[in-house]
């Protein structure tokens, strides 16, 4: 009978390969939180932000049921690796897809084309400006510096009398006429796409539906989106000033997040659709809570039941378009 002392030791049990694959998951993770604050290739940097970070939530759980079939193949059960494996799996889940603003390589570069303020009336900005994760348009990259605005007469953004919001011409919003914010060159132009309720969207439906693209500077591109059907006054290869008609705003294409007309107005960095990166931009010629401003960044937000937190900006009729930017040169 052999003694305690003469018995042989028993050998270290390493992790079986699944909790291997989480752990060497989990950095690539934390890497790539970096890499999208701080690499230089800024389209891996959206596609990490966009698609690779739910990739890896997927490969989480694709692990983690393989964990299951492995422990219920190989008893005992519970082991000491098998139960960090459940807590890899845990921590992949809950840090890769953490919403957090989209960090563009341009947060900390503003536009130096000031844009004047492109509508007349009372606009409520619904969502945009520099407000950290709670605004929808910061998670978009492409679209995170926009403005969602939506016009407001006596307080109200829906004419008297609509119950369901689902009709767009019931909002004032439908039909307002859209003058440049800035001169450039149109370099995109769609507008027979149909005007559509947003909580009616179909899947034929565009993203932008009608809009232009203007090429401000050479990487700065101004999208207006979601424009009236066969309302644009401008086409592709037009140079316009500031102040000159382009369209009217509309309810086309597929208006996310928002549920109701709007203007879509962002600067990104490509004229495609979701390619580019956000840029900041200043914004004037508009009066918020009765003071002039001339270069601001309007901030927006909506709370419970659709109630306006968000900036309203105020043109009159008529109103000046002093400072206008030039017509940039050819890239």
């Amino acid at each position: 009978m052999k003694t305690a002392a003469q018995a042989k030791p028993t050998r270290r049990a390493w992790p079986e390969f699944w909790v291997l694959g989480l752990l060497l998951l989990l950095i690539a993770v934390v890497a790539g939180h970096w890499f999208i604050y701080h690499g230089a290739d800024r389209e891996w940097a959206q596609w990490l932000y966009r698609r690779g970070r739910f990739g890896a939530v997927l490969l989480a759980c694709g692990l983690g049921a393989l964990g299951i079939v492995t422990a219920l193949l190989r008893p005992p059960l519970i082991r000491r690796w098998r139960l960090e494996g459940i807590l890899l799996v845990l921590l992949v889940i809950f840090s890769a897809p953490i919403p957090y603003a989209y960090p563009s390589s341009r947060r900390d570069a503003p536009s130096e084309v000031h844009l004047q303020f492109p509508l007349r009336g009372q606009w409520r900005v619904l969502a945009g400006g520099r407000v950290g994760a709670h605004n929808p348009l910061s998670l978009e990259p492409d679209r995170c510096h926009g403005l969602l605005l939506a016009k407001e007469v006596d307080g109200r953004r829906w004419k008297p009398g609509t119950t369901d919001r689902v009709d767009p011409s019931q909002g004032y919003t439908m039909g307002a006429r859209l003058f440049a914010p800035a001169a450039g060159e149109v370099v995109a132009a769609v507008g027979d796409e149909p005007d559509r309720s947003f909580q009616l969207r179909v899947k034929e439906a565009s993203e932008r539906g009608n809009h232009l693209v203007v090429r401000l500077a050479p990487g700065e591109y101004l999208v207006l989106a979601h424009l009236l059907q066969g309302s644009l006054e401008v086409g592709v290869g037009d140079l316009i000033e500031v102040g000159q008609p382009l369209a009217k705003v509309g309810s086309s294409g597929r208006g996310v997040p928002m549920t109701e007309p709007h203007l879509d107005l962002h600067l990104s960095t490509r004229p495609e659709v979701g390619r580019g990166e956000g840029i900041p931009f200043f914004l004037g010629g508009y009066t918020l809570e009765g003071e002039a401003v001339e270069a601001g960044q309007p901030k927006g937000g909506l709370g419970g039941k659709g109630a306006p937190l968000g900036d309203l900006l105020v043109r009159e009729e008529g109103g000046s378009d002093a400072g206008k930017a030039p017509v940039p040169e050819n890239d």
